[in-house]
């Protein structure tokens, strides 16, 4: 009989490697629990809880996160300042949201560098790339951080959020160039980085064709994915433990299983 039920949401959803990840993690631990994949369109989550009130918790990913966020009362830091909720918490009778994407993608430059960087570029100016300009702002406060936006309503949205304590150089995508030491990016569609010199890269999008300078470091994104990932576990499996059993040797699991894929 399973236990607890888990699961993620978003459109498309297909693609998601989360179900293997989480159900790696139940074998690792010997949990008899449940995660699957639901087709969620925008607008429709609220509608998808109300249908499904035996889920523990859900992994959110597009086009949901700010939706997510509406519906839930922020539980942590990084889901409150940035409007971004990419995780729920069901099992307490009320509906809690974590952004466990600010974690996951200091996580990966963390783990890829212990550099410093003096110079740090986001691309876009979505839910993700609110995540990044948090991880930024939390992880490299002293770095100069410039946003590559398309309008003014998203750079008007980003002042609002990150304004008060953080400075951002807005920058449009469509001339986009500079030299960074960390470019992240999070814009899904193929872009025209000829003009754009970064040390490291760090391309959220695991499965994207996007070509980038030979130069440059790459930084894998399924990091990012694992480690927003074991921030979920954390949160749901282990009552928001600082860190998991064998956390490592489990990451090092997921690692190694996601290879080829």
């Amino acid at each position: 009989m399973i236990e607890r039920k888990f699961g993620v949401v978003g459109d498309p959803i297909a693609h998601s490697l989360s179900p293997f990840i989480h159900r790696l993690a139940y074998q690792f631990y010997g949990f008899n629990y449940e995660y699957q994949p639901y087709l969620v369109k925008s607008g429709s989550l609220a509608s998808f809880l109300k249908q499904h009130p035996d889920l523990n918790g859900l992994s959110v990913t597009m086009p949901l996160k700010l939706e997510a966020a509406e519906l839930s009362k922020a539980a942590d830091t990084n889901s409150r300042i940035t409007g971004v909720t990419n995780t729920l918490s069901l099992s307490t009778g009320e509906i809690q949201g974590f952004n466990t994407d600010v974690f996951g993608i200091a996580s990966a430059i963390n783990e890829a560098t212990q550099e410093s960087f003096a110079k740090v570029a986001v691309l876009g100016s979505g839910a993700t790339a609110r995540s990044a300009i948090q991880a930024i702002s939390s992880s490299l406060s002293q770095a100069e951080l410039s946003v590559f936006l398309r309008n003014e309503k998203a750079k008007n949205e980003l002042i609002s959020i990150f304004g008060s304590f953080r400075d951002l150089n807005f920058l449009e995508i469509e001339s986009l160039s500079g030299e960074f030491d960390l470019v992240i990016n999070t814009i899904p569609v193929p872009l025209n980085t000829e003009a754009l010199e970064a040390k490291y890269i760090l391309d959220v999008n695991y499965s994207s064709s996007q070509s980038w300078s030979n130069k440059a470091h790459a930084i894998n994104g399924l990091e990012m994915l694992i480690w927003q990932a074991v921030a979920q576990m954390r949160i749901w499996y282990f009552n928001q433990a600082p860190e998991l059993p064998d956390e490592q040797k489990l990451v090092r699991l997921i690692r190694d299983s996601l290879v080829g894929r």
